[in-house]
């Protein structure tokens, strides 16, 4: 991992080529990574075509997936679920 702290998004492994807008780009991309983070797993569900978790172990699986606000009490039909 890249950076101290889990909320700081991963670094692509290159750099992006020079362009005048790539400070203003990574910045908007933290920031809206920043906000999606903050939101409940039922909310992401709703607002997704395709989820993918990578999680530790089937407890933070079950969690995640069967909690009153999680995944599944807002994934939209034909949604793909990835784990």
């Amino acid at each position: 991992m890249h950076g101290d702290t889990v909320s700081e998004p991963p670094r692509p492994a290159r750099e992006l080529p020079a362009h005048p807008d790539a400070d203003q780009l990574r910045r908007q991309a933290r920031e809206l990574l920043r906000g999606w983070q903050q939101r409940r797993p039922e909310a992401l569900a709703r607002a997704s075509d395709i989820i993918v978790t990578m999680l530790p172990n089937s407890a933070a699986v079950e969690l995640v997936l069967t909690a009153p606000d999680g995944v599944l009490a807002g994934l939209r039909p034909g949604a793909l679920l990835l784990e």
